[in-house]
């Protein structure tokens, strides 16, 4: 990709997703101001359940079990560097 000055743009080669913890205690993955996904405690406290939420423009999709917070957390990682690097935003790291 060049820039208007003709250089080459310094690609991404990950999402720099941070989290925010809400008063309820769903982690919320925020890119900047929007929210791109949500993981929660299973009601059972037996694990952890999680969703994108608006990265591919389909609005949010269905919730998935992890049995741990990290690993919720790299899947939500995962499946949306995934829809930038398929979408053609994102570069092979």
């Amino acid at each position: 990709m060049l820039s208007e000055e003709g250089e080459a743009a310094q690609a991404l080669t990950h999402v720099p997703l941070t989290w925010a913890i809400a008063e309820d205690g769903t982690y919320l993955a925020m890119l900047g101001a929007h929210l791109m996904a949500q993981v929660l405690p299973m009601s059972d406290g037996d694990g952890w359940r999680w969703r994108i939420t608006n990265c591919n423009g389909e609005g949010q999709s269905d919730f998935q079990s992890s049995s741990g917070l990290e690993e919720a957390k790299r899947s939500v990682q995962a499946g949306i560097e995934t829809w930038f690097r398929d979408a053609g935003l994102l570069c092979e790291g």
